[in-house]
């Protein structure tokens, strides 16, 4: 069959093509969908998440290190008491995040001890998880959110009792008992006057005598 062909109103030439015929023995199956791995779906949603919130800042190396799974004891291995290891000198990052945590520059001892406590498979963890935790305690505090501060303080404390009176050369009785009493205060002044409390005055990581 010939092609018709028709003069557009501007001059161009369309040409209609006959319309081909598929055979009737022929069918045709769409193609199938690829499927997409879980892992990558998390992955581009967890980025997704990320873009679509303009308050997320962009993750640092560190942080993004530290996204890494924490280790685990093989299994099988046998399970070590809690204080196995405080009779040990305290590891340098731990030292660095002590520092960082009486300077006040709580979000920042956040991120040296979460790799330390992530690459630390013996029950010594917990000590450092537990300091952390302590940590973002205040720095929640110093963003005024209430209930951040009281859950985040209790649970390193509850963290920290294992180790306690000292571990590490660390007075962990002494921590646990400041963290406490500022938490106590906390939940006295409530959220609309927690301001109030001066963080310049927060406990501190001291070393047994």
């Amino acid at each position: 069959m010939r092609s018709r062909r028709a003069t557009s109103p501007r001059g161009t030439i369309y040409t209609r093509a006959s319309k081909s015929r598929t055979p009737k023995h022929r069918r045709i199956f769409p193609r199938p969908l690829r499927t997409i791995s879980s892992a990558n779906s998390s992955k581009t949603s967890s980025a997704i998440a990320r873009s679509s919130d303009p308050s997320t800042p962009e993750p640092s190396s560190r942080s993004r290190k530290s996204a890494r799974p924490p280790k685990r004891q093989p299994a099988g291995a046998p399970i070590e008491p809690a204080r196995a290891h405080c009779s040990e000198p305290p590891p340098e990052a731990l030292l660095r995040g002590i520092e960082q945590f009486n300077a006040g520059e709580f979000f920042e001892q956040h991120e040296t001890l979460e790799l330390l406590w992530r690459d630390t498979a013996a029950p010594v963890r917990h000590l450092y998880h537990g300091i952390l935790q302590v940590g973002v305690g205040f720095h929640h505090w110093r963003r005024g959110n209430f209930h951040g501060a009281s859950v985040l303080l209790e649970e390193g404390i509850e963290r920290l009792r294992p180790f306690a009176p000292t571990c590490q050369t660390i007075d962990v009785a002494a921590l646990i008992a400041d963290a406490a009493a500022a938490r106590e205060q906390l939940i006295a002044l409530g959220p609309e006057r927690m301001s109030e409390f001066d963080l310049a005055n927060a406990p501190r990581v001291r070393f047994a005598r």
